[in-house]
């Protein structure tokens, strides 16, 4: 440390034996990352990675969205239907009706997407049929059971909605495939 004052030790960087100090070579170490043209791998790693978080990015915005508006809901090429301000959509497993035992879901919900899961909801194929009355399945609006179809391309889901002293019926056409 001769004629050297601790300050222009520390200026330049290098300790008492004349080396560089650990901070300053660790310093220049990350500053050397930006100073050079990165190599043709980097690049391609950089370049997908940042198309990789582009596309995460907009999947997720896309998720964010609403449901589209040509979204088949409820049993095929029917529509849903109001009664007052509650919203009725009947969908069926398998999703197109067929001969034999079929699951019937019924979603009540009312404006914007409340679930209604204070109702009793009935259902039943035909006129002449007794009412059936549909599952609670959680308090999320939807009513489920399982009736019997004999012909889907004539027969129709009554569904019978009660909320206090109010009653309602609604049709609902199966569609056959």
């Amino acid at each position: 440390m001769k004629g050297t004052s601790i300050n222009s030790i520390k200026v330049r960087g290098q300790g008492e034996n004349g080396r560089k100090s650990g901070v300053y070579t660790k310093y220049m170490s990350i500053l050397s990352l930006f100073s050079t043209r990165p190599s043709w791998l980097q690049r391609i790693y950089r370049g997908t990675l940042k198309l990789f978080w582009l596309t995460v990015l907009s999947f997720m915005l896309a998720s964010c969205g609403g449901p589209a508006e040509n979204a088949a809901t409820g049993v095929p090429g029917t529509p849903p239907q109001m009664w007052g301000d509650v919203e009725v959509i009947v969908e069926t497993r398998p999703e197109i009706a067929s001969v034999g035992m079929n699951e019937f879901l019924v979603i009540v919900t009312r404006k914007p997407r409340k679930p209604m899961f204070d109702m009793l909801v009935s259902i039943r194929m035909s006129e002449s049929d007794p009412w059936r009355q549909a599952i609670q399945d959680g308090h999320v609006g939807v009513y489920r059971r399982s009736l019997l179809v004999t012909d889907p391309a004539t027969q129709a889901v009554l569904v019978r909605l009660e909320h206090g002293d109010d009653k309602v019926e609604l049709r609902f056409p199966l569609r056959a495939k």
